[in-house]
């Protein structure tokens, strides 16, 4: 039965990928009210991504049955992706439901092709959510650090090396698993990424000496410790009449960096408790990587407005 074969390919088309939880989750949290009702709000994402069905779906060639499949199978993808947003934001309190839990997905589609109609169903997409939420009230008032992708959305470090948004995000999970050592040597990695990066965009803006910068740069990616590569780095940057220009269009002078680099230093040394018979003065306990995870956006937004400005004007 023809009408058996869409239900089937279309389901064999369905696939969510993280990042479409994450433009859920954005939308979600781009809204201006506090107090969402969630079935209202899933039509209004769903004609945002304009992955609507129509009431009873028509097709009369092969050709419009491939089509329709593929319109079936974004449309399922893109509300199971929202379904997924709307829970992971409960799950790590940035919403709190406050209403019962309904499905929001229409799972049976009414289905039309040459005088024949039936209804197909898509039993297994009929997932729950609150039928309303509410903002957590402590999230209304401060930055918080439980989820991965709110994490490093706020940052707004797209320019970002791929493998140090990665660290960034598996140091925020670590976070959430209570595993406080290892979220520090993951931010520690991110870090350390971030610093290379500014001293590459640094040599590559300065055309003054290229055997110079091409040595510093083969420097950077040697087996120096990070610590001697981020000083390096820093007193690179206090060339005025190299950098002036940055310090005036993004505002980050050289004793904005030294203050980026002094942190840095309190990352490293927290990363270094993974030495054997290394005693720290102050252990790596929530209170303390809470602390420098919250401060790390605005010192990551430093290095990587620098790196943006540099590379507009190299």
């Amino acid at each position: 039965m023809k009408f058996d074969r869409v239900r089937e390919v279309s389901r064999s088309r369905v696939a969510i990928f993280r990042t479409d939880v994450q433009e859920a989750k954005f939308f979600i949290l781009a809204q201006d009210e506090d107090d969402l009702e969630v079935i209202q709000l899933f039509r209004e994402y769903i004609t945002y991504k304009k992955v609507q069905l129509p009431t009873t779906i028509e097709f009369a060639t092969d050709d419009e049955e491939n089509r329709i499949c593929d319109m079936i199978a974004s449309h399922y993808s893109k509300a199971l992706a929202f379904v997924e947003a709307v829970n992971e934001l409960i799950s790590y309190n940035i919403y709190m439901p406050n209403n019962q839990s309904v499905s929001c997905i229409n799972t049976s589609l009414s289905i039309s092709s040459k005088g024949y109609s039936s209804s197909i169903s898509f039993n297994q997409y009929n997932v729950l959510v609150p039928r309303g939420m509410i903002k957590s009230y402590s999230y209304r008032n401060e930055v918080h650090i439980f989820d991965a992708d709110i994490y490093i959305s706020n940052l707004n470090i797209s320019n970002a090396h791929t493998e140090v948004k990665e660290a960034i995000s598996e140091s925020i999970l670590c976070f959430q698993a209570k595993l406080y050592q290892p979220s520090i040597v993951m931010l520690g990695k991110a870090i350390e990424g971030a610093w290379i990066e500014l001293g590459i965009a640094l040599m590559k803006y300065d055309k003054s000496n290229p055997q110079m910068s091409n040595k510093f740069i083969e420097d950077l990616k040697g087996y120096d410790g990070i610590n001697k590569k981020i000083k390096k780095i820093a007193q690179t940057y206090e060339n005025r009449p190299v950098y002036g220009d940055i310090y005036k269009k993004t505002g980050i002078t050289s004793k904005h960096l030294t203050e980026t680099m002094i942190w840095s230093d309190v990352v490293r040394e927290s990363r270094n408790a993974i030495h054997f018979d290394i005693e720290q003065v102050i252990p790596n306990s929530y209170e303390k990587v809470a602390t420098i995870l919250l401060s790390a956006p605005k010192h990551l937004k430093s290095i990587y407005r620098i790196i943006e400005y540099s590379q507009i004007t190299e």
